[in-house]
């Protein structure tokens, strides 16, 4: 008698299952790999711009907290509230509002107390948008001295003045200064202009 062992293989059929078996486990890792690369973007990008609308408001709250008595100079601040017109973002028109802030600051930091004016508003020259701190003398005309980019792809920027019978202005132009400011961000990704972001925050004024 002679021992026969057979050898018996994968048939066509199994090794088909099992490729279409690895074919949806794959499929369904990447996806998965894909939703958290996704997801993982969206939340940097969020941090991105929170950060520097952070770092824009820190820059006018220093300012804000800096501002002079209109009895003691003569000056108030000075807001206007107009809209792009000639930019369109995402179909609508921007709004495109600037501020002027008479401060009293020392000189260098330790100096000789001297008064300024600074000026907050959107660059729009050449489609580099972003927001911009000028500063001047406080004589009455509008701040043309340095200029500082203190935050990239500002779309939109909108201002409103509390009065102290507490009515909200879209504009000041009053002898006294208002009791606080709100002012409004819209900021979008450099590489990403269709993510955007709003972030608002409100200023008071403890001078008259």
């Amino acid at each position: 008698m002679t021992n026969s062992r057979i050898r018996r293989g994968f048939t066509l059929l199994e090794l088909l299952v099992v490729m279409a078996v690895l074919s949806v486990v794959t499929t369904i890792g990447v996806r998965a790999f894909g939703n958290m690369v996704t997801l993982w973007g969206d939340t940097s990008a969020s941090m991105e711009l929170d950060a520097n609308c952070a770092s824009i408001f820190g820059t006018m709250r220093q300012d804000l907290e800096r501002v002079a008595s209109a009895q003691r100079t003569g000056r108030s601040i000075q807001g206007v509230d107009r809209l792009e017109t000639e930019q369109l973002v995402n179909r609508y028109k921007p709004e495109d509002d600037s501020i002027v802030l008479p401060i009293r600051q020392r000189n260098l930091g330790t100096g000789p107390w001297e008064e300024l004016a600074v000026r907050y508003h959107i660059n729009r020259d050449g489609g580099a948008l972003g927001l911009m701190r000028t500063i001047g003398p406080n004589d009455g005309t509008t701040p043309a001295g340095a200029t500082q980019l203190i935050g990239e792809k500002v779309v939109a920027m909108n201002i409103v003045y509390l009065s102290h019978d507490n009515t909200w202005e879209k504009e000041w132009s009053r002898s006294e200064l208002p009791a606080a400011v709100r002012v409004s961000l819209t900021v979008s990704l450099p590489d990403r202009p269709f993510e955007q972001i709003s972030r608002e925050a409100l200023f008071p004024i403890h001078v008259k």
